[in-house]
């Protein structure tokens, strides 16, 4: 019986914010898959069958059938690759380019895959060098999640990050085979679409040198460059100037404190690149500002690069920061580059929460100070917002969590962006919390900022030698048709995908600078992130933060990753099992980081990763034992370094509406709390009973008691005699505010008078929900503890500070604490969260924390029924249902979407064995 494919290849126009007119094209692969093509339609793309790859002997064939094609592997599986074998084994490669005259994008692939066994490991992945280096993997469906059934196709989606293919150049993909056992197995591939768009080419790269000014062009964008100081004083699009009637006038420009603030100037100008020596497809300039020698300004040299490609639409602004062994030592301070974009921008996109129309600068003009409120808060007068409080903190983010932001304008249905298609460059690790955006419009990148007390440890020694790349990043312009309805979120969204486009790329081949890192010079970092607590068995690595980081000098000493800002820093998350891949990485040692909502506090491992140009360093298990003193009795929060699961959590950043005087949240606590926080383990609710602040000084006025916040639990029993207990808190943010802790009344804090957590960052004052994180254990006598009731105190110390608490936990060996139900049942769970602790080592949940379905694997010793029930944290039953399961391994999966945020239990009857595990629902 042969089989063969009919494999599609469609570009379709979508509809997203085009440069110019779009055009819909589609190639069909003909049924000989071993035969070229190039008939188009549209005349806007080709494609053809490129290669079918072998590794095994005599491995590969086609089946004849309509839709279909197979893959045919004789046996042996991986380990009988021939030398210098790909690991996934056989292939079928294909490509795809763009005619004369059209530029291509490729956005999305769908295929159906199908074979007649679940034993198959395959590999997607695409790549723009025709000998198919540094590819990019799509996806890697495996075992039985890739065929449930055998002989049975299922369709995979996998979105390509916009990759742009001008003339001349072409996309490869391929698809790998392998399997595991040793008899023949086939693997069929099926309805393969691609999808994209095609747009006319946008002509040349041209450089116009106008004597006191440069002009980058590339018929979408002219950008006109002060040479002296690296400003861009016009970014002409779409027909007009997008920064026309902007702050000062509009302007792209560099600053930095270090130690006063300064602007580039008297730089020397340079083209680096003549678009005439590479077919007028890239053009780039230098302006460098060499340190003028005075005490005044920074001891440092800057470099600012601007390069422009073909068919981009927009520039590409890059900066060096250098010291010379021969300079005298240089503070640290802050780095950035800040934009005013034009007035016609009036919709500001930073994330989900702050996407919303803006006051205009005329609001802004005649808005009124507030008393008593720092001087970036006002009271607007005017306008549609008259009587809200505007503040810039309002819109500040974490830099892991933006791949780009900026404006757009309802009225001409432009938009203007920055994007971050890398956050190595950036400091303080990937929740370092800055400005991004605000009224005026204004535009950031902020390389260096101290506001949240984060990436700060800049300063450099005299006879130091140290330099940093900055970029190279993209700033974006885009448009959509004028009839286009909610065109600010359109603008948004291609933005984001343009976004993903540039990190796909990077590092980018083009730029050519001798310190920055090629694709040949760094390599990638592959494993598993396993959290080992045997007092938690089922503890998750789920979403938590990995990377790796080189310790920098630091005149003062710092160890610390989050105060770091000389170096370079690479993370990702882990997917739902614990597995990451980081890639892009400069070759190097490395110490490795984690932290998470899956555990309390951070790994650190020092020298512990080797990563070598064009290689994958695969660690496998990577195994974080978190501290702690003796098994958990009661927690309070998510060890996210956040307070978002708090009170607040998800409007911290709004302020009140005149005449409320209260122009920040935080200001709300006394009327919310007017006898402070007392919260109850088994009753009490830290998403209503736990405010995201626990401030002293209130709208500018201090209290005239210190803050005491009380946590009251019973206990079954007293702790095992002789043993020591602790208090184990995490702060998102703690300043000028030392706490002491009573145990059942008795100070337990050394000093008593109170004790400062370690990075202090004012966030609450700047509106923020999180900043430098800190932790402290405070250990005691489990003697203070009884039997049945108990009180826990935090007093923040009379400052004029406060705290954000991140994550509190109460650890004490042989007690444990009783959750009073509200239907009268209770619901007695041992420091591992389990009632049946052997049968939960068998049973895995994820993704822990979890937004909406929430899986579970276990083994049932029996076919028949089990029963299921989800349990909030003070013991009610709030869901139950049953579950026919069959004789081993079952995976089950429920809706958990409509649960509020916080701690709740799930417990599976199957026979006499009992599991219950623990999950977080953000």
């Amino acid at each position: 019986m042969k089989r063969i494919t009919t494999l599609c290849l469609l570009f379709l126009a979508l509809p997203l914010a085009a440069l110019r007119a779009q055009t819909a094209a589609s190639v069909t692969w003909p049924l000989n898959p071993t035969t070229t093509v190039t008939a188009t339609s549209g005349g806007a793309a080709t494609a053809s069958s490129e290669t079918i790859g072998s590794y095994f002997t005599n491995s590969l064939s086609y089946h004849a059938a309509p839709d279909w094609q197979g893959i045919v592997l004789n046996p042996g599986g991986v380990g009988t690759t021939m030398a210098g074998a790909h690991a996934n084994g056989s292939y079928v490669q294909f490509k795809i380019s763009p005619s004369a005259g059209n530029i291509l994008t490729v956005k999305n692939l769908a295929l159906k895959l199908g074979g007649n066994n679940n034993s198959f490991l395959t590999s997607i992945e695409y790549s723009v060098n025709a000998d198919f280096s540094n590819p990019t993997i799509l996806g890697t469906p495996t075992g039985a999640a890739l065929f449930p059934a055998t002989n049975t196709m299922y369709q995979f989606n996998y979105p390509i990050p916009n990759v742009l293919l001008a003339p001349g150049q072409t996309l490869y993909v391929r698809i790998y085979a392998s399997h595991t056992q040793t008899s023949s197995r086939s693997l069929y591939v099926g309805n393969v679409v691609l999808s994209g768009t095609t747009v006319a080419d946008a002509g040349n790269v041209t450089v116009v040198d106008n004597g006191t000014t440069v002009n980058l062009k590339n018929g979408i964008v002219d950008a006109t460059i002060t040479k002296s100081n690296g400003e861009i004083t016009t970014l002409m699009y779409n027909g007009a100037d997008a920064l026309a009637g902007g702050h000062n006038g509009g302007k792209f420009y560099w600053s930095w404190n270090m130690p006063n603030y300064q602007n580039p100037t008297g730089c020397t100008y340079t083209l680096v690149t003549n678009p005439s020596s590479n077919g007028n497809t890239l053009a780039e300039i230098k302006l460098r500002m060499t340190w003028n020698g005075s005490a005044t300004t920074a001891a440092m040299d800057v470099d600012i690069y601007y390069s422009i490609k073909r068919n981009v639409s927009g520039i590409y602004a890059t900066a060096k920061l250098s010291h010379p062994s021969s300079y005298p030592a240089n503070p640290g301070g802050e780095w950035r580059m800040a934009a005013y974009p034009g007035s016609t921008y009036n919709w500001m996109s930073v994330d989900n929460a702050r996407n919303m129309l803006m006051p205009s600068a005329a609001d802004m003009a005649a808005a009124a100070p507030v008393p008593g409120a720092p001087q970036e808060v006002v009271r607007l007068t005017t306008g549609a917002f008259a009587n809200r409080y505007e503040c810039k903190y309002d819109y500040s983010a974490d830099i892991g969590d933006l791949d780009v932001w900026g404006w757009s304008s309802t009225s001409n249905k432009t938009g203007i962006w920055i994007t971050a298609p890398s956050k190595e460059y950036y400091p303080g690790g990937p929740m370092k919390r800055e400005l991004m955006c605000h009224v005026d419009p204004v535009m950031l990148n902020m390389f260096g900022g101290t506001h949240y007390a984060m990436g700060t440890d800049n300063d450099i020694a005299a006879g130091e030698t140290w330099s940093k790349i900055y970029g190279p990043f993209l700033i974006y312009c885009n448009k959509v048709p004028t009839s286009t309805s909610n065109a600010q979120n359109v603008l948004w969204s291609d933005a984001k995908t343009q976004a993903k486009a540039e990190q796909a790329q990077w590092p980018y081949s083009w730029f050519t600078e001798s310190s920055y890192v090629k694709s040949s010079g760094r390599g990638s970092i592959t494993g598993k992130l396993v959290i080992s607590d045997p007092t938690v068995p089922s503890a998750s690595a789920a979403n938590m933060w990995i990377g790796v980081a080189k310790t920098p000098s630091s005149i003062t000493g710092v160890t610390d990753f989050q105060m770091w800002a000389k170096n370079y820093q690479f993370w990702v998350k882990t997917d739902a099992s614990g597995n990451f891949t980081i890639p892009d990485v400069i070759a190097g040692t490395y110490n490795m980081y984690a932290f998470g909502p899956g555990a309390a506090g951070e790994m650190e491992k020092l020298n512990f990763v080797t990563v070598t140009g064009g290689g994958t360093t695969s660690l496998g298990n990577v195994t974080w034992i978190p501290d702690r003193l003796a098994p958990t009795v009661w927690e309070i929060g998510i060890p996210d370094r956040t307070a978002k699961e708090f009170k607040h959590g998800n409007d911290w950043w709004v302020g009140g509406v005149y005449p409320d005087l209260d122009w920040a949240k935080f200001m709300d606590y006394k009327d919310e709390f007017p006898n402070e926080v007392t919260y109850t383990i088994g009753q009490s609710n830290w998403a209503t009973d736990w405010n995201f602040v626990q401030p002293y000084n209130v709208a500018g006025t201090k209290q005239t008691v210190a803050p005491e916040w009380k946590v009251k639990f019973n206990l079954t029993a007293a702790p095992t005699s002789g043993s020591n207990s602790s208090v184990y808190i995490a702060v998102a943010s703690a300043y000028s505010a030392p706490m002491f802790v009573k145990i059942n009344g008795t100070n337990i804090t050394v000093p008593t008078t109170g004790v400062n957590f370690p990075n202090p960052s004012n966030a609450t004052i700047r509106k923020g929900i999180h900043g430098a994180f800190g932790d402290l254990r405070f250990t005691f006598p489990s003697s203070l503890l009884r039997a049945g009731a108990n009180e826990i105190s935090f007093t923040v110390r009379k400052s004029g500070g406060d705290i954000q608490y991140d994550y509190l936990r109460l650890e004490a060996p042989g007690t444990t604490t009783t959750l009073a139900s509200t239907n009268s049942n209770s619901v007695v769970l041992n420091g591992s969260l389990n009632s049946g602790a052997e049968e939960s080592k068998n049973t895995v949940l994820y993704p822990n924390p979890v937004n909406s379905s929430l899986y579970v694997q276990f083994y049932a010793e029996n076919e028949g029924k089990v029963k299921c029930t989800v349990i909030n944290a003070i013991g009610a039953s709030i869901k139950n249902f049953d579950v026919e399961v069959l004789e081993g391994k079952n995976l089950l999966t429920t809706d958990v979407s409509n649960l509020a945020a916080g701690t709740y239990f799930i417990k599976i009857n199957s026979g006499n064995k009992t599991s219950t595990l623990r999950f977080i629902k953000l």
